[in-house]
């Protein structure tokens, strides 16, 4: 396929691969499941289609146009999604962070999630759900106009669910967005959950590719939960149960902590430039599988975080900004392994967190004398003589 290469549009490849099974009138779940058993046969690695029946649609849209008119507008659509993804992170800059973070920006696409990777390079489509999602979200919380971020999530949710987990975002930093928020995930989850009446078959065959992608690639993702199934699932352990409390436990607590901040957000104690980059960064952590796309949407939010905390001269952000800086070093030295570059994602980006939370408590601290100073100060009784 045009731009598609051993080193280039890898998920490309997966999309073309179901786009020709569907011309030619198959299953391309069934050759997708065929494909990783065969792959799993020969003790390789491959990657098959796994999204919902219901994407199906659009492939076979795509498979009406000729084939260069279809790369070209999906490249399009992919260069304008992370072009979005960046002018969102941008609206975050404070005057003072303008002059580094231009040179920093460049850095977010070779380092996604301050990591080295050339997940850029993949063709997901995630960042164009992304590129659609963060500058609407901008949108929401300037203007308080949330409709066009709820649109993007619902069609993004149709394609990959757990990006429903972003509906924390207008909860968090709109006002009053708890019924939409509530009335768009629903939405999502029964979109997802009436596939499997429309399209019973396909449906099944589209849950048992995704167990395989676990079971036979271990793609358990960069989260916290994530990291745990990979070594459960090394050491032949049953995951699914402990790694779904885990997560329910510390997305709970994260979620709790965000929250509030957020009343203190909403009480003008947190100035929105500070607020956004570590809301960006913690909703991604609610995601229960964090990919490295994931990380790439909030590379320059993340960024930003050690920047801020390295010219502020706090320990914690100089002691990851150093981490950082090792862990590259090491990669480039070809000291790396797969499952040392999954901890180390998902290290990397809780430290980052870690660092935004600390400078959310540092800002409330330095208001909170101003917040007292409003109330005028009682006058002194005059003396009784």
């Amino acid at each position: 396929m045009i731009l598609v290469t051993a080193d280039r549009g890898w998920d490309v490849a997966v999309y073309y691969r179901a786009m020709q099974a569907l011309r030619v009138g198959l299953d391309p779940y069934a050759v997708g499941l065929a494909r990783q058993y065969a792959a799993n046969a020969a003790v390789l690695q491959t990657y098959t289609y796994v999204y919902p029946p219901i994407t199906l649609l659009v492939l076979r849209i795509f498979n009406f146009l000729p084939l260069w008119l279809a790369a070209g507008l999906y490249w399009i659509a992919y260069v304008a999604g992370c072009a979005g993804i960046a002018w969102a992170a941008v609206q975050c800059f404070r005057p003072q962070d303008r002059f580094a973070m231009q040179f920093l920006i460049p850095l977010a696409i070779f380092f996604p999630g301050l990591l080295s990777g050339g997940v850029i390079m993949s063709g997901n489509i995630a960042y164009i759900f992304y590129g659609a999602i963060l500058p609407a979200a901008v949108l929401g919380y300037k203007r308080n106009c949330w409709r066009w971020f709820y649109l993007a999530v619902f069609l993004a949710a149709g394609c990959k669910a757990p990006l429903l987990t972003l509906l924390a975002i207008p909860l968090l930093a709109g006002k009053r967005q708890g019924r939409s928020s509530a009335a768009v995930a629903a939405g999502g989850l029964g979109l997802f959950a009436v596939q499997s009446w429309i399209w019973p078959v396909q449906f099944s065959e589209y849950l048992t590719g995704v167990s395989l992608q676990f079971k036979f690639n271990a793609d358990f993702g960069l989260s916290p939960a994530g990291s745990l199934g990979l070594y459960l699932y090394r050491h032949g352990l049953p995951y699914s149960s402990l790694t779904t409390a885990v997560f329910l436990v510390y997305a709970g607590l994260l979620f709790a902590t965000l929250y509030y901040f957020s009343t203190l957000y909403h009480r003008s104690r947190i100035t929105p430039e500070t607020w956004l980059p570590v809301l960006l960064v913690g909703t991604i952590l609610l995601n229960p599988r964090i990919l490295e796309y994931d990380l790439h949407a909030v590379a320059l939010p993340m960024m930003l975080i050690v920047l801020r905390a390295v010219c502020g001269r706090v320990k914690a952000g100089m002691a990851v900004a150093f981490a950082v800086l090792f862990i590259l070093a090491l990669d480039l030295c070809g000291v790396s392994s797969e499952g040392w570059d999954r901890l180390r994602g998902m290290l990397v980006l809780v430290a980052v967190l870690g660092c935004g939370l600390h400078s959310l408590m540092m800002e409330v601290r330095q208001t909170f004398p101003a917040a007292e100073s409003i109330v005028p100060s009682p006058e002194p009784l005059p003396e009784i003589a």
